[in-house]
């Protein structure tokens, strides 16, 4: 895995199924009710209860907001969720965030908060992380589930 030691990291909590959809590399974008306020490089997924652990982490290709509508029309076949669902979520917002997800690594078992960093607690929906971070992901078994982004922004 290649970063530099001034890449950007955030942790983001996500429900175990659409962590699952990303690590089978069906779901190439993530979407978001608000942009990271900084340019992010790499997230580190943390499926939320019943799982509790860090289950991988990507390679973040780009972001774009919009109004929920426009993303559902440009990314619903690569969103890995259902039109119901997505409006549910976007239901009192009036813009939207499309994370694409470029490379992907799975871990080959999910570890603690605690194994990255004894201070780390659950985001409710992302917090930013120091690069070193990759450091103990670095020794964990990990395999490469997509090699490339997703879906495109034109």
């Amino acid at each position: 895995m290649a970063y530099g030691p001034h890449a950007s990291v955030a942790l983001l909590a996500i429900h175990p199924h659409f962590a699952d959809e990303i690590l089978s590399g069906r779901k190439s974008v993530e979407f978001r009710k608000r942009a990271f306020g900084r340019d992010v490089d790499y997230v580190v997924l943390y499926a939320t209860s019943p799982i509790k652990r860090v289950v991988g982490f990507f390679e973040v290709s780009y972001t774009w907001t919009e109004r929920p509508q426009t993303l559902w029309s440009k990314y619903a076949h690569v969103g890995g969720i259902g039109e119901a669902e997505f409006c549910e979520y976007y239901r009192d917002s009036d813009r939207g965030v499309a994370i694409g997800i470029g490379r992907v690594w799975a871990l080959n078992e999910p570890i603690a908060l605690a194994a990255l960093d004894e201070s780390l607690t659950a985001p409710q929906s992302f917090s930013y992380l120091p690069a070193d971070i990759f450091t103990p992901l670095g020794e964990v078994e990990t395999r490469e589930v997509r090699e490339c982004a997703g879906g495109l922004v034109d």
